[in-house]
């Protein structure tokens, strides 16, 4: 009898402790006014413990664009990176959807760029 009770107690404890946490949830919206003359937008998002997947969406009012996502320490000098070094970009598009996997423990930096003038973009990113 003793033992079925220590059972009951002990195994939903152990499977809450197994099961762990998940990453903690990013519903990051941005709208940002363009200008290539000005440094390109650029968001940090801060690590999460285990790998996810991000949902990038982007809408550009009037130009193509660039939507790039970087290891943060990869794109420290926005004028220089190039998209190809990303984890995952689109490019040459007025607004698309795109998946990208984040190792665990990693910062990342979403870099815009591309637009040759003005343009309003509008940025989600979701790990759902």
């Amino acid at each position: 009898m003793l033992a079925r009770i220590l059972l009951f107690l002990v195994l939903p404890i152990g499977l809450a402790a197994l099961s762990g946490c998940g990453p903690d949830r990013l519903d990051f919206s941005k709208t940002v006014a363009y200008d290539p003359g000005s440094e390109p937008p650029a968001f940090d998002l801060d690590p999460q413990s285990k790998p996810q997947t991000f949902t990038v969406k982007y809408e550009s009012t009037t130009e193509p664009v660039t939507v790039a996502v970087y290891k943060a320490e990869d794109a420290q000098d926005v004028y220089r990176v190039k998209p190809t070094t990303a984890l995952g970009y689109e490019s040459g598009k007025t607004s698309g959807t795109f998946t990208v996997p984040i190792p665990a423990k990693t910062a990342v930096r979403v870099v815009l760029s591309g637009p040759s003038k003005k343009t309003e973009i509008k940025l989600q990113l979701s790990n759902r």
